[in-house]
């Protein structure tokens, strides 16, 4: 909301004209009576010069954007950001155009604010190779004739172009102009779905008020119109109230969440993955290795363009699974196939080395944690494992260099983690 807030008030100026703006309504009607245009056509005549004064009056809110924008890839580390579009695959969005994707994307928002049924936190799209795919073109068209209807009404119903314009200026900054690591998050919409609603309260008002305007009608046929009205206006109320009290039961834990995405999509390997993860933390062991292994055979999906699961971190899960079950022989052939799919995963390399310590073979173990740390000399359990091993092996000069270099990360609780574990060990 940050970024779109400067969008959203030159958006209100231009539809809304200000008070000190306005012309006199006798000077109207006079020019009216002239010139022979209407006073909607007057009124957008004179919107041509409140542009500037509409734009100076909220250049503040965009230096302000400015610098948010700047603290947060200067100051924040902006690979994050960036980096997270690896997830959906660089070869993908190579193939698909993100233009044509995220108008698919953008239609199924608006199908989402009128009809609430498949919602699921995870959501799979084809990918979009040409215009002409009917995805594609179905999306376009539909937009392209939202944004006409916009433009059309911003003269005689600014209130309709205003409610209009918001939804699609508070979604842009999730179409992935800048990838960031997700195509569609039903959480995006909170902002948007407020123009959604004024948009039926306009509807509402609109219908309700007609009865007042309808002066031929008769007073029986005023009243069937009145209740007609406030009978949709309430039947709207308690269906989407109704799907809001549904929706929250499928939160209630991990478990519910991912089984609903799975129902909404059942090709899904990420819900098949964290499935996995939940039935894991449960200690279901037939459960957690289907759903591994499910989240596995739908990884390559080369018709879709979703976040999907990594071969090597479910791998990972499984060999954590089964290391912690203590069944070393199961565990480090996962994690083995873990590097096979990544060699520089250093989560999967650090739990190699625990398996051969936890076997005895401390050299092995050593050989795992250093390369760990290698691959990632932010990651703080190889530092940690590698010290156990110095410890009890009584390497102290080694000890003293792996103390140097995890002073240098500074990681405070790198340090309490050392002191803890020197205690342990009587040293």
């Amino acid at each position: 909301m940050a970024v779109t807030l400067p969008l959203v008030l030159l958006l209100y100026n231009f539809c809304f004209l200000p008070k000190n703006l306005r012309l006199p309504r006798p000077f109207a009607q006079d020019i009216y009576e002239k010139s022979e245009n209407s006073y909607a056509e007057l009124r957008s005549s004179r919107a041509k010069g409140r542009g500037l004064r509409s734009f100076i009056f909220v250049l503040p809110y965009f230096f302000l954007l400015l610098f948010y924008l700047l603290g947060y890839f200067f100051l924040y580390n902006p690979k994050g950001l960036i980096h997270g579009a690896d997830i959906l695959g660089s070869a993908k969005y190579i193939r698909g155009s993100i233009i044509l994707i995220m108008s698919v994307v953008l239609l199924h928002y608006l199908k989402l604010c009128f009809l609430p049924l498949k919602l699921s936190l995870h959501h799979i799209f084809p990918i979009i190779h040409s215009f002409f795919q009917p995805e594609a073109l179905l999306s376009f068209t539909i937009l392209l004739v939202i944004l006409l209807v916009g433009l059309k009404t911003y003269t005689l119903f600014p209130q309709v172009s205003f409610v209009i314009f918001y939804f699609f200026l508070t979604l842009l900054p999730v179409l992935n102009i800048i990838p960031f690591g997700g195509l569609m998050q039903e959480r995006y919409l909170y902002f948007s779905s407020f123009g959604f609603c004024m948009l039926l309260a306009l509807l509402f008002a609109k219908a309700l008020n007609y009865r007042q305007s309808a002066k031929l009608l008769p007073k029986s046929l005023k009243n069937i119109w009145r209740f007609g009205g406030y009978f949709c206006v309430f039947s709207v109320l308690a269906l989407y109230s109704l799907r809001t009290y549904n929706r929250n039961f499928d939160w209630k834990n991990d478990l519910t969440l991912w089984t609903k995405v799975l129902k909404a999509y059942p090709q899904s390997s990420v819900a098949h993955f964290f499935l996995g993860k939940e039935y894991a933390r449960l200690g279901d062991e037939d459960k957690t290795i289907f759903s591994y292994q499910k989240a596995l055979e739908n990884v390559p999906q080369e018709n879709t363009l979703a976040m999907t699961g990594d071969p090597a971190m479910i791998h990972n899960e499984m060999g954590a699974f089964y290391l912690r079950k203590k069944s070393y022989p199961l565990a480090e052939l996962e994690f083995k196939k873990a590097l096979q799919a990544n060699p520089n995963f250093f989560s999967a390399v650090n739990n190699l080395g625990i398996i051969y310590a936890s076997q005895g073979k401390d050299e092995e173990a050593i050989l795992e944690f250093k390369k760990a740390i290698a691959l990632n000399p932010n990651f703080p359990e190889p530092y940690l494992n590698l010290m156990k091993i110095y410890l009890k092996k009584g390497m102290y000069e080694e000890i003293k260099d792996l103390a140097r270099k995890m002073e240098s990360l500074k990681r405070p609780e790198l340090k309490k983690m050392l002191t803890h574990i020197i205690r342990l060990e009587g040293k």
